[in-house]
């Protein structure tokens, strides 16, 4: 799995507005963190017609219920490797009602997703249909202590979980990835077609990712 990653994801986007409209962005990588990329000067458009715009309050349409990102592992490394209260004030920002972005919808990774440090699944065991081997000991490392720093700032927020990908041994090339890339080791071979998820369309392996859920 490509370790670059830019700390917009999952809240550790550190954006702040200056004069004249100017933007600092602070990114990192897996080899430099919390590197600040440079001034980024937004350029206002004027249109040639002028447009009004009409907020009825008084008609209500559908509910929003939240907004959130998403919590993985290498957000969890970028906030480690800063001072504790730089990280408070960063989870506060995002997290507590009535400050700041006050996040409250999350989506929680069931094994890896694009931002952990590599791949893997809570159940690596090939043909583990009975999901015996089924655990999250990973998750106890980083990604927990993450939710439960969380839930400090916000003990209300909604998680929704969903994975990225099933175990390997689930799908037909039996590897995470579905399609050739230089940042995995996937032949030619193992390339899906467009519309289709490669899981093995049988009733054990249905079964065995019910149960994994």
């Amino acid at each position: 799995m490509k370790k670059l990653f830019l700390a917009i994801i999952a809240g550790l986007t550190m954006l702040s507005c200056r004069n004249n409209h100017d933007l600092l962005f602070i990114t990192s990588t897996n080899t430099e963190k919390w590197v600040e990329s440079g001034d980024f000067s937004l350029k206002e458009y004027k249109t040639g017609d002028q447009t009004t715009v009409i907020i009825d309050t008084m008609k209500k349409e559908q509910i929003v219920n939240g907004f959130g990102g998403c919590l993985n592992e290498l957000g969890w490394d970028a906030l480690s490797i800063i001072d504790s209260v730089s990280k408070d004030q960063i989870l506060k920002g995002f997290f507590l009602p009535g400050a700041g972005l006050h996040l409250n919808y999350c989506r929680l990774p069931i094994g890896a997703n694009d931002y952990a440090r590599d791949w893997y699944s809570l159940d690596d065991s090939i043909n583990d249909f009975e999901m015996k081997y089924f655990n999250i000991s990973r998750d106890k490392q980083v990604l927990i202590p993450y939710i439960q720093k969380v839930m400090k700032y916000n003990p209300e927020i909604t998680f929704w979980g969903s994975p990225w990908c099933p175990p390997a041994w689930m799908k037909k090339n039996k590897h995470y990835a579905c399609y050739p890339d230089k940042v995995n080791d996937l032949t030619e071979q193992g390339r899906g077609k467009e519309g289709t998820d490669q899981f093995v369309q049988d009733k054990k392996y249905l079964d065995a990712y019910a149960m994994y859920f």
